[in-house]
């Protein structure tokens, strides 16, 4: 990582590197990651495979064969592209079910439409082949820190796989799972966020915005059917969701406002408006939460220029002209440079953290609806670190959706908790 010091009175951009954490240091902060002794217990291992987009379309447009290459080529779609990466994923699967059952596993396949609370609780361990998606959609329904979930990317071309074990996995599985099995690696447990409701009456279900499911369904009113509601606070209701990168609030349709009261720990509640609330965790802090955070690089580049005025100690010997410079002459890799050590220093986060990110997205403020002048009484926070953030809606066809997922409608009304416990950690593994 780098810092960017600015020495305005000598004109001079400094890069000055910052220590660097060792992967075992990272993973250690906080006590998260602890060194198996025992092996992973693959006595009944539950296998889940992701939809692949050739299934996908063939289930959306009920057609297969000649006539859907047809079909998708005249949209622009490469068939021939989608049957390779739909073979790709399956020679993976097959080595993964081939390893598993080579050290003896009675394995149980399915793919995410059939992903039941049964088949977890019956299973020792889950495996996700797919991407990051299809670890993510997983994850959610695991609601305790016992059950191992362990991630294979079928395509490392196409999806990062920061879930998922390293690419060369999918080279030599029956090997790798050896090494799970003679307890060569290191148990990781990364936080969760936990989503709790004010309720008094029926549980609400989660309706599921999956790929597969995304064209069957009128998710408005299927949301309206599975709705966090206002009625009653008497009592606290954990949703049987957790989310591991993220919790979204605000309006289903993303081009309404959204108004709702939020509070930040023992902060007084504030009213919001704007595009939504956007809440992570550590693991999430390097997804939507940080291209949600990115500042650009035209961004940076105007930004110094407008900051150097206001800057005293330039005020004196610097001209505008000579504030400009100093911007022009950064390179557009220098300031990338600058754009990720922004992200590295305020943004990502550990993984093992007990913190939440928050951030209220793109927040109107007008001379009608005024963000607070005076601070020092009643904070007033768009963005930071919170351990429990309190949320109470004010939404039309309000909603939270989890891990982009699983989505809940959020009557006017309702209030929901977001907080992270260690009892909702996820169980992965890491290699060394």
């Amino acid at each position: 990582m780098y810092w960017l010091k600015c020495l305005a009175n000598r004109r001079v951009i400094q890069w000055i590197p910052k220590p660097q954490l060792s992967k075992r240091q990272l993973l250690t902060n906080g006590g998260n990651l602890s060194f198996s002794k025992e092996g992973v217990d693959f006595s009944k291992p539950l296998v889940m495979s992701k939809y692949t987009r050739l299934e996908f379309e063939q289930k959306r447009w009920g057609l297969s064969g000649t006539e859907l290459r047809n079909l998708l080529n005249s949209q622009g779609s490469d068939f021939d592209n989608l049957e390779a990466k739909h073979n790709q994923h399956y020679s993976v699967l097959q080595k993964v079910l081939h390893s598993l059952r080579s050290v003896g596993s009675d394995v149980t396949i399915v793919q995410r439409g059939q992903y039941t609370d049964e088949l977890i609780n019956n299973s020792s361990v889950i495996f996700t082949v797919g991407g990051d998606g299809t670890f993510l959609q997983a994850a959610s329904k695991i609601t305790c820190r016992d059950k191992p979930l362990i991630g294979v990317n079928s395509d490392p071309s196409k999806s990062l796989g920061i879930l998922c074990l390293p690419s060369k996995f999918n080279e030599d599985p029956v090997r790798s799972l050896r090494r799970l099995v003679d307890g060569k690696f290191n148990w990781f447990f990364r936080k969760r966020i936990r989503l709790t409701i004010d309720h008094n009456g029926t549980i609400p279900c989660a309706i599921s915005l999956s790929d597969e499911q995304m064209k069957f369904y009128n998710h408005l009113e299927d949301l309206r059917n599975s709705v966090i509601s206002h009625r009653g606070r008497e009592q606290k209701t954990v949703l049987p969701i957790r989310a591991l990168n993220e919790v979204y609030v605000g309006e289903y349709v993303a081009s309404g406002t959204s108004y709702f009261e939020m509070q930040v720990n023992d902060d007084p509640p504030n009213k919001h408006k704007s595009s939504g609330l956007l809440v992570s965790t550590g693991t999430g802090s390097q997804a939507w939460f940080s291209s949600h955070s990115k500042v650009s690089n035209d961004q940076i580049r105007k930004l110094l220029q407008v900051s150097s005025r206001y800057l005293k100690s330039n005020a004196s010997t610097h001209s505008h002209e000579d504030s400009s410079a100093i911007s022009n002459e950064l390179t557009e890799e220098q300031l990338s440079e600058i754009s990720g050590a922004y992200l590295r220093e305020f943004v990502h986060m550990n993984p093992c953290s007990d913190k939440m990110l928050f951030s209220i997205k793109d927040p109107l403020h007008n001379q009608v609806f005024k963000r607070p002048l005076n601070l020092s009484d009643r904070p007033f926070r768009e963005q930071g670190e919170a351990d429990t953030l309190r949320i109470h809606s004010r939404l039309w066809d309000g909603c939270v959706i989890v891990d982009g997922n699983w989505a809940y409608g959020f009557d006017s009304g309702a209030w929901i908790t977001l907080e992270i416990l260690d009892e909702d950690s996820l169980r992965t593994i890491t290699l060394e």
